[in-house]
């Protein structure tokens, strides 16, 4: 899936079922970073080891990710399970339900999302403290960062043409 398939059809849906405050653009941006680092939008099971879903998730981490209450919410809209015993075999198939998850994920970190404009740094360091990922190359992450950013310049460049 390209990246603004991903953003479009996927993570600004999944946000919208959430509603504020968890629906903003940093929230979309940094999904779709992690989106693009952990899968490429590409895999649902990690190659080498347990984690499912776009964004690669461990069943540690859906157990944190699923104590928002509009988390919770949010996955009975879709008419899914809120239990991670019955979410996980399920989460490969469920792409949206795993956006909601993610945001949950980002929401348990203590601190405010960062801005889109913030380093690739910050973004990883943010990314590290809530995924508690095994292995986090600091350079495959900076290409997301990237990536995204494009996607949304190009994005806002549209929307800046559409107006003329």
């Amino acid at each position: 899936m390209r990246p603004q398939d991903a953003l479009d059809c996927l993570i600004r849906p999944g946000l919208r079922l959430m509603g504020e405050p968890f629906d903003s653009r940093e929230a979309a941006f940094l999904l779709l970073v992690i989106g693009f680092y952990e899968s490429g939008f590409r895999a649902r099971y990690q190659v080498d080891g347990p984690a499912r879903g776009f964004w690669q998730f461990e069943q540690i981490g859906l157990l944190q990710a699923i104590k928002p209450r509009p988390v919770r919410a949010a996955l009975r809209q879709l008419a899914l399970p809120d239990g991670p015993a019955r979410l996980w075999p399920l989460l490969p198939a469920l792409d949206l339900g795993a956006v909601v998850l993610a945001r949950g994920l980002l929401w348990s970190h203590p601190e405010p999302l960062p801005s889109i404009h913030a380093s690739a740094n910050e973004m990883h360091r943010y990314y590290r403290e809530t995924w508690r990922p095994g292995k986090a190359p600091v350079g495959r992450f900076d290409y997301a960062v990237t990536i995204a950013r494009a996607v949304v310049e190009y994005e806002t460049e549209r929307t800046d043409l559409a107006d003329v």
